[in-house]
């Protein structure tokens, strides 16, 4: 029973004590002093003081203060809580030039019932500096690879420089600004955004505190070309008497290294440099030629031009005295006379039909449609050998003739 009664008594004092707190706190307001520590503080005119005197502040530019405070114990409670309720700006508009300056401040309290006792420190301490802007280049630093058989090309980088503002001193510091790839083995083009660091010309850092540029990530491109090697190749037209079948030729060089892209190079599988007329070959026989590469590839081994030999087996050459000579489509109203009565001519096939060949399976003709016959008079034009029964066999060498040209009747 006594424990119960002392129990109710250390009840009843507790309510009596809550009763007189809410009494004094809520009827009374007792008065308490207070120190209010890390107020922040907003400066104002910092644009235009950007604007008009390209000044920045380069030390801290949000400082904060202490106040120390008299109100309620709630009502200082309340202002603990909620600093960024108080009010603190310092006026930047008087600041025209540059080094260390002291300035004051204006504090706003949002509750009349606080008085303001003190503030510290009593003025700010802040560093203006002039404002500079410099271009500066961007390097990449190429950690990555590429896969085997591909070539990296030179990267783009895009912008290829930053514009960076700031302190005029930390501006003049910088060397560069640098982005890092790391892509591995990598077998295609490839475009990404990158993020960069400033650095002076010892490789130290430069920390972007206080400086601004007018990107935040650069976009590098690294393009990627497969490489292979290529033959390089001939092909004929028959003439002379010779087929392909007849040709053998060598190129020098054989081959030529290529890089381009790689959907493009894997379609490729060789290079045709030249189509020989077989007519034009005679003896030994070789003719360099340029090595033209295909648009979007280019040589990696540097060769321009290579030379082309073509040797001719199976075939014999002859030459028939052909006394057959003759002229078609004379120009109308006028008669032609063969003035070249006999004319060498040399053939050139397979051997078994060389051998059967004599003069009567020769002939030569001049075709005068189209030439430049406009009156009476001698010409010299070329003419066509025919060897009649033999498909196999041609001439080698041109053959023109001289033919008189007389109008009808003379």
């Amino acid at each position: 029973m006594k424990g119960k009664t002392r129990a109710l008594y250390i009840l009843i004092a507790f309510v009596a004590s809550v009763l007189l707190w809410v009494y004094v706190v809520g009827i009374e307001r007792p008065q308490k002093e207070d120190v209010i520590t890390g107020v922040p503080v907003t400066f104002v005119g910092e644009d235009a003081m950007f604007e008009d005197y390209d000044l920045v502040i380069t030390s801290d530019k949000r400082p904060t203060v202490s106040l120390t405070v008299m109100g309620s114990i709630r009502d200082v409670a309340a202002l603990n809580t909620n600093k960024e309720s108080i009010v603190v700006e310092a006026s930047l508009s008087n600041i025209k030039s540059t080094g260390l300056k002291q300035i004051s401040y204006t504090v706003t309290l949002p509750n009349d019932d606080v008085t303001l006792l003190e503030q510290a420190p009593y003025y700010l301490s802040i560093k203006v500096e002039k404002v500079s802007m410099m271009p500066v280049e961007v390097k990449i630093n190429n950690k990555g690879s590429v896969a085997e058989e591909f070539i990296a090309k030179t990267p783009v980088i895009e912008p290829a420089s930053l514009q960076i503002s700031g302190p005029e001193d930390t501006v003049a510091r910088i060397d560069h600004a640098e982005v890092v790839w790391t892509r591995e083995n990598m077998d295609q083009t490839l475009t990404l955004d990158l993020g960069y660091v400033l650095y002076d010309a010892e490789g130290e850092v430069i920390p972007m505190d206080g400086l601004t540029a007018n990107y935040d990530v650069v976009s590098v491109t690294i393009p990627i070309q497969k490489t292979k090697s290529l033959p390089l190749t001939v092909s004929f037209t028959d003439g002379g008497g010779a087929t392909s079948a007849n040709a053998t030729y060598t190129v020098d060089p054989p081959y030529v290294e290529i890089a381009g892209e790689p959907s493009f190079v894997d379609g490729l599988n060789s290079l045709e440099v030249a189509n020989v007329n077989l007519a034009d070959v005679v003896g030994a026989w070789s003719q360099s030629y340029e090595i033209q590469l295909p648009n979007g590839v280019e040589s990696i081994s540097g060769e321009s031009e290579c030379t082309v030999t073509v040797e001719l087996t199976g075939l014999k050459v002859a030459q028939i005295s052909c006394d057959n000579i003759s002229a078609i489509h004379v120009p109308e109203g006028y008669t032609a006379e063969t003035i070249t009565r006999e004319r060498q001519v040399t053939l050139r096939g397979p051997a078994a039909d060389i051998d059967q060949i004599d003069a009567s399976n020769v002939r030569i003709v001049a075709d005068l449609e189209g030439q430049n016959i406009i009156e009476r008079g001698r010409y010299t034009v070329g003419a066509t050998v025919y060897v009649d029964g033999f498909t196999t066999v041609s001439e080698l060498y041109p053959v023109t003739i001289v033919v008189e040209v007389v109008p009808e009747g003379d």
